[in-house]
């Protein structure tokens, strides 16, 4: 602390940690935070923090031995009759490829795995301020809010070979045809010999959200209530790959079930965004016996649906999405809209005598099922957000010593 005890400076104190990495192969890293607190009453904190620190990449991002891996499907963009529709420079870029005009490549292209030594860290910078208030009424009241930013630079991620083929001809930023241009290979004529594939510094990130907390503890004839509630509301999420446009922008896109980052940072799992997440929990509490009751609520979102339903009229099938019919600039093709949902908790618990707790509990009492993802690859739900469907019955013991 730097100052304590006077009127309006109840408490004022700044801590600072730095750090320094030096990775073989790769150079060093600083890293470091900054906080502040102040205090001016005992009942209102206000405070600050500022981080900035790194990832390196791991062994096996940077020497796993190459091997070739099952052919991908990608489309060579200088095989016609693509190759007439480039624009010059890109069609120039192919010439000087060895590409022969007219040559015939297939769909299937092999790719070959490999790590990457020449990969850099990953780097963040984070900022925060929040305030914590406390009011002395009939029991305590407590309300927080803090604000958060992250940003992620230079961050690793799997490239795949439609990815090196498009943005090694495509890609207007010439620093990014440098990086994926030499991950392919030609053989004399043209025909892929092969496209590497395998982690690189490829993406960008900044995230922004805000945290509510609301705190109310009685102790009442009756027993000790406490209630806690937690809310995070998500005001941006951008996802950049390369120099491309953000591909979750905060105006549009966001609170939706995103596949445009699915084919390098996510595997084949789609990127779930609510804008708000919630938990409610009500602690009662007299002499041994406790019961607690929870809420868990996740906020709607919308998902594409023309990948995987646009014949359904040729099937014979009516569309399930939602809103097939609707267009918006973040939806140009129809979305479907899995609503917000809700779980409830229930646990019962009893202090033994020697200092243990005994405790019968059920998760998802209602049995609420999650809503329908139609672009969730392997489930009918989105694993990221909900548990399996069901209502889970346990028992718990704890034991101090």
């Amino acid at each position: 602390p730097l100052w304590a005890g006077y009127r309006g400076l109840h408490l004022l104190s700044v801590g600072l940690d730095l750090s320094h990495a030096d990775y073989e192969g790769i150079g060093g890293e600083p890293a470091g935070s900054a906080r502040l607190h102040w205090q001016p009453t005992a009942d209102l904190r206000l405070h600050a923090a500022w981080g900035r620190g790194h990832r390196a990449p791991g062994l096996a991002e940077r020497f796993r031995s190459p091997e070739y891996g099952p052919t991908q499907n990608a489309i060579d963009p200088c095989m016609p009759p693509r190759f007439s529709q480039l624009p010059p420079d890109a069609q120039a870029r192919c010439i000087a490829d060895g590409v022969v005009p007219g040559y015939v490549q297939g769909l299937h292209v092999p790719e070959l795995l490999s790590g990457n030594p020449e990969l850099a860290v990953e780097r963040t910078r984070s900022t925060g301020v929040g305030l914590a208030w406390t009011v002395a009424v009939p029991g305590e009241l407590s309300v927080g809010v803090d604000w958060q930013r992250v940003r992620i630079r230079e961050g690793i991620g799997e490239v795949t070979a439609r990815a090196v083929l498009m943005g090694c001809y495509l890609d207007p930023d010439p620093s990014v045809r440098a990086m994926l241009c030499p991950l392919l290979r030609r053989m004399p004529g043209g025909r892929l010999q092969y496209v590497r594939g395998g982690p690189v510094n490829a993406w960008r990130q900044d995230v922004d959200s805000w945290d509510f907390s609301l705190g109310y503890l009685l102790d009442a004839g009756l027993g000790r209530f406490d209630v806690r509630f937690d809310a995070t509301y998500l005001s941006r999420w951008d996802l950049q790959w390369f120099g491309t446009e953000p591909a979750v922008s905060p105006s549009g896109r966001l609170g939706r079930l995103d596949r445009s980052g699915a084919s390098f940072d996510h595997g084949l799992a789609p990127v779930s965004l609510p804008r708000w997440r919630a938990t409610t929990r009500l602690d009662w509490r007299r002499d041994d016996f406790g019961v607690a009751w929870g809420l868990r609520y996740q906020h709607g979102v919308d998902e594409d649906c023309p990948i995987r339903f646009g014949n359904g009229q040729a099937l014979g099938i009516d569309n399930p999405c939602s809103n097939p019919e609707a267009r918006t600039p973040a939806f140009p093709a129809g979305y479907n809209r899995q609503g917000s949902t809700t779980y409830h908790d229930l646990r019962l618990s009893w202090n033994t005598p020697w200092r243990g707790e005994a405790a019968l509990g059920v998760d998802n009492l209602f049995a609420r099922r999650p809503p329908v993802a139609y672009s969730a690859p392997f489930h009918s739900h989105d694993i990221r957000r909900h548990e399996v469907p069901g209502r889970f019955w346990y028992l718990q013991y704890r034991q101090q010593w």
